[in-house]
């Protein structure tokens, strides 16, 4: 009988039928998680759904078992992976709503969810994944290979200049892969004359850049045999590539052949850029929560203190219990005390709220404004310790 129910709800999937989904549950409650002890990397039903976009059943489904939007398959694949591969945007958004960390999650091949709608030219999923994690461009295949490197090896020059403009970064167009070759060497290999001459005219790449075998991308035009109905795209490229002043690689002087040489392993450098953006993250999020826990404290004991009664005596200051003697007394200095103890404790709440979302220190702002929102934390900090100092002691 469970096998009986477990048929269906591959059918379902299949199908995106939510109705038979809420039968099935009505039937057997805990069919859903059941599945995680199930599968034995096999693809689980929300693989299937996302195949086809069903958006409506992946929906229902992970609400009721949220982890399943995580499980691999025999490949290593994600149900992202299979969403992006199939251009399914809606769906997607969901998933990247869910879990922005599934952009990063590598099958086992290496190659991420943007790597496969690289492969795949799709380019509103890239657009939703780069928007989500801008470091899932900077994750490499097993071989190296870059999202860029996808979409010039399968010659997808939308894709392409949707990632150049997104990413802006120089060093990630001019990235080789594991046989030293950047994306302009692939892109002559390929004969992909756009390609090129999108790389040349709107990009910073590096013409006469030597990959592995020290080829520049003109040797590789003249070293790689060409079909003859590609004679007259040799022609084109090469003059496209000369223009800019390409050269060979016999014709280029090199010191101790740092273009043929990869000093690290791409995916040690990953890790370690990786790392370090978490010891940063780490840092500020510390720095934020001492601020905004120091600051709600003074915020509630100003210095001073505040009235234990009320008076009206015409003797005495007139005060009333609970209120800030400082705000009594100076009046002036404690406003200045409030308006910058306020200030970094929202700024710092704000911090907190920014890293715990994921988003402090990636993008092509975010890490400006982390900056700003720092400086104005501290400003604003060392703002209160002087207003209550001047009221101890001036």
């Amino acid at each position: 009988m469970a096998k009986v129910r477990e048929r269906k709800l591959y059918e379902a999937a299949l199908m995106g039928s939510v109705a038979h989904l809420q039968s099935l549950l009505h039937e057997d409650p805990y069919i859903l998680h059941r599945i995680p002890n199930d599968v034995e990397r096999k693809n689980t039903p929300v693989h299937y759904a996302c195949v086809f976009g069903h958006v409506e059943f992946v929906k229902d489904i992970l609400f009721r078992n949220p982890e399943l939007v995580s499980l691999t398959n025999r490949q290593g694949s994600s149900p992202l992976h299979l969403a992006s591969a199939n251009g399914h945007v809606e769906l997607v958004k969901e998933l990247l709503e869910m879990d922005a960390n599934l952009c990063l999650t590598q099958d086992h091949q290496g190659m991420t969810p943007l790597h496969v709608a690289a492969k795949k030219g799709q380019v509103e999923v890239l657009r939703e994944q780069v928007g989500a994690k801008p470091i899932a461009a900077w994750i490499f295949t097993d071989q190296g290979e870059t999202a860029l490197h996808l979409c010039v090896r399968y010659g997808h020059l939308e894709a392409l200049k949707m990632l150049v403009q997104s990413a802006n970064d120089e060093a990630l167009e001019n990235w080789k892969d594991d046989e030293g070759n950047a994306i302009l060497h692939i892109a002559t290999a390929k004969r992909h004359t756009e390609i090129v001459d999108f790389l040349i005219s709107n990009t910073r790449i590096k013409v006469n850049e030597l990959n592995a075998n020290g080829q520049t991308a003109l040797d590789v035009l003249e070293q790689i045999p060409s079909k003859l109905n590609e004679m007259e795209v040799d022609t084109e490229i090469a003059q496209i590539i000369s223009e800019h002043g390409a050269k060979r690689g016999r014709d280029i002087t090199t010191t101790g052949g740092g273009g043929c040489r990869r000093t690290a392993s791409r995916k040690t450098r990953l890790g370690k850029h990786t790392q370090l953006l978490a010891e940063m993250r780490s840092a500020v999020l510390i720095l934020a929560s001492l601020v905004a826990t120091a600051s709600f404290q003074i915020g509630i004991n100003p210095p001073g203190g505040v009235w234990q009664d009320d008076t009206q005596n015409s003797t005495a200051v007139t005060h009333v219990a609970g209120k800030a003697i400082m705000a009594t007394k100076e009046r002036s200095k404690y406003i200045n005390f409030l308006v910058n103890n306020s200030v970094a404790f929202l700024v710092s709440l704000l911090l907190i709220l920014q890293i715990v979302n994921g988003s402090s220190l990636k993008g092509r702002y975010l890490p400006k404004f982390t900056a700003m929102a720092l400086n104005v934390v501290i400003g604003n900090f060392v703002g209160t310790y002087f207003s209550a100092m001047t009221s101890v002691w001036v």
